[in-house]
């Protein structure tokens, strides 16, 4: 199974925006499993990821990094999971696309 690790910073404004859509798509996309690791209180696992900017989201694959996104932009983290997975893209039907 994928993992999708969202790393954020409360005081990111750039995360805070993406927090809803990233919530909206873990309910959507239900054979990923979605994390958010707080950059302010897990410092090491941030370090361990090489994680510089927020948001980061990096797609693990049994247990190894397969991709990431810098930034965000729904398009980009979409294309990033369904280049990764095996299952057919879930319906992107009633998304509000994130500008």
């Amino acid at each position: 199974k994928l993992v999708l690790v969202d790393f954020y910073a409360n005081w990111c404004g750039p995360c805070r925006t993406a927090a809803p859509i990233y919530g909206a798509m873990s309910t959507e996309i239900s054979d990923v499993a979605f994390l958010k690791v707080d950059v302010d209180k897990m410092r090491s696992i941030m370090q361990a990821h090489r994680v510089r900017a927020m948001p980061t989201f990096v797609l693990l694959k049994n247990g190894q990094e397969v991709d990431r996104v810098e930034g965000f932009r729904e398009s980009n983290v979409r294309a990033m999971i369904n280049k990764h997975r095996s299952a057919p893209a879930a319906s992107t039907a009633g998304v509000k696309k994130a500008d």
